[in-house]
């Protein structure tokens, strides 16, 4: 598990998208890329 950041709109939104990018797993970063975010994952 490696942590992850998003930038949203909102913060209960960034909250949502970091925690399903964490559920995500390997494809974290392909969810994040769908949701069309700014995201960084360490």
């Amino acid at each position: 598990m490696r942590p992850v950041t998003v930038a949203a709109g909102t913060c209960t939104e960034a909250g949502i998208l970091a925690t399903f990018a964490l559920l995500q797993g390997e494809e974290a970063e392909e969810f994040l890329k769908k949701e069309n975010v700014q995201y960084w994952i360490e």
